[in-house]
């Protein structure tokens, strides 16, 4: 009998035991896990593209050019624009078109003498040197009387010591090819014919006296005669052409 009671509390026990192994089991299947916060569903921010090297290099470029362009028609306008009314401009090309239309013709045709003149010159080894042309302005000065005398003459004539230094070359050069070319040999018949005929210029005075001013007078008058035909020649014999109309 005490064998039986022995035997039913261990089977008891064992049954006591292996419940208390479920109720374990089923609470750790059971048991929730830990909850993770939820992530937040955000729109990522704009982001700025990398500009390349070569960009901002070709960007710079273009905007120092735009700003030395600027400049330069800032300071070389007179260039392009002859001038303006009420900020609207008249070009440079407006104003050459008239100029070219009322004065082309006459302006070419000095330019080219002119630049025959040169070509002659530089053939006959003819060169007009500094001290030659300080030289004639000052017999000019001398003629005038006074530089005073030879600065109201250029404004009065609206020229500049540029543009007489210009005009003083190829009068020189022209003097210069004259004596070369040509051979004038004025007679004492010829002279006393010019006294004689201009009297009244002379009067009071003695041929001897202005012998050697009418000689030279006369020998200026021949040389330009014989220039005028011989440069005609010339002029006729080169090959021009102008395109002006």
């Amino acid at each position: 009998m005490a064998t039986k009671k022995t035997n039913t509390r261990t089977a008891s026990s064992k049954k006591t035991t292996s419940t208390r192994s479920r109720s374990r089991s089923q609470a750790k299947t059971t048991s929730v896990a830990p909850q993770t916060a939820a992530t937040p569903t955000t729109t990522p921010a704009f982001s700025v593209p990398k500009l390349s090297t070569n960009f901002l290099l070709g960007f710079a470029i273009v905007v120092l050019s735009g700003i030395a362009l600027f400049l330069v028609a800032q300071r070389y306008r007179g260039l392009l624009i002859a001038g303006t009314v009420n900020k609207t401009p008249i070009t440079r090309w407006e104003l050459n078109k008239v100029l070219t239309n009322r004065y082309g013709d006459a302006v070419l045709e000095e330019l080219v003498n002119n630049e025959l003149l040169t070509q002659e010159a530089a053939k006959q080894g003819i060169t007009i040197t500094d001290e030659d042309l300080a030289n004639e302005r000052q017999s000019l000065v001398d003629s005038l009387g006074g530089e005073e005398n030879l600065a109201s003459a250029l404004t009065q004539y609206g020229l500049s010591e540029a543009d007489l230094s210009d005009q003083l070359r190829l009068k020189l050069t022209q003097d210069r090819l004259s004596d070369k070319l040509f051979d004038v040999n004025i007679t004492d018949e010829e002279i006393a014919e010019y006294f004689e005929a201009n009297q009244a210029m002379y009067e009071g005075v003695e041929l001897d006296q202005v012998r050697e001013e009418i000689k030279q007078g006369l020998t200026q008058q021949q040389l330009q005669q014989e220039f005028y035909a011989w440069f005609d020649q010339l002029k006729s014999d080169s090959q021009i052409e102008t395109y002006i109309n």
